[in-house]
């Protein structure tokens, strides 16, 4: 790992897991194909609802700095000094609509950052079933770009 990049990104085999989990140094495992997460001892650990394509793998973030544990409403993240990696899932069902929720998620997101004092987000990964399906008279995917408006 550069001195420079204060995290790296690694693919493991599936029965990894527990060896990852117990490492302190890796701050976030992602893995596909289930809708589950947990705080392992020192990482983020969820599961995308995604299939695996090939051989299941699973991808961990790896850190050489001190990292703190947070959560801000239904965020969870890690953080150094110098960058945060956070974690939110929500309930669809409990939103009127695909628009609220990602409003809810984005307006969690923007206070978060703004608490932790982080400025900005280098990558997002939104993810959310049935992208192309009309609910409402209107795709899914663009009540989702509602909501994301209406939040920033």
């Amino acid at each position: 790992m550069s001195s420079h990049a204060p995290y790296s990104i690694e693919y493991h085999p599936a029965d990894a897991l527990a060896s990852l989990r117990e490492d302190e140094n890796i701050f976030a495992i992602v893995r596909s194909g289930g809708a589950s997460s947990t705080l392992s001892p020192h990482a983020i650990d969820f599961e995308i609802d995604l299939p695996s394509l090939g051989a299941e793998r699973i991808e961990a973030w790896r850190s050489d700095k001190l990292l703190k544990s947070g959560s801000f409403e239904h965020i969870r993240f890690k953080h150094s000094d110098t960058f945060i990696f956070g974690f939110i899932r929500l309930d669809e069902s409990s939103f009127e609509n695909l628009a609220f929720a990602t409003k809810s998620a984005y307006q969690q997101i923007h206070d978060a950052l703004e608490t932790t004092g982080f400025p900005s987000l280098l990558r997002m990964w939104n993810i959310f079933p049935d992208i192309n399906k009309s609910e409402q008279d209107l795709e899914r995917y663009r009540s989702f770009c509602l909501g994301r408006h209406q939040a920033m």
